[in-house]
């Protein structure tokens, strides 16, 4: 069970970051802010209490990929500040 259930984390990682990516786009279109890496991870309890099959992911997994999600953006936006024109999103 274990092992066939840790062989989908990887897919389900896609998955956390689509949802982090998604909150930032949500905040940002809403509130004109962006969202601080903090701001995330607070949410992660309680994502996981709804999503409990995330509950096997190692415990510093999910924080690194919003903590990745979080650094991308930062230095994408850092490079359209500095009118980068060749400046493109990470693919995660």
């Amino acid at each position: 069970m274990f092992v066939e259930n840790s062989l989908k984390l990887p897919n389900k990682y896609k998955i956390i970051h689509n949802f982090a990516l998604a909150d930032r786009k949500d905040v940002c279109d809403k509130e004109m802010r962006s969202t601080k890496y903090a701001e995330e991870q607070n949410k992660l309890p309680d994502f996981k209490k709804w999503n409990p099959e995330f509950n096997i992911a190692y415990s510093k997994t999910l924080p690194g990929i919003l903590k990745k999600l979080y650094d991308s953006c930062n230095t994408f936006f850092s490079h359209i500040k500095n009118e980068d024109l060749k400046a493109s999103p990470s693919n995660g």
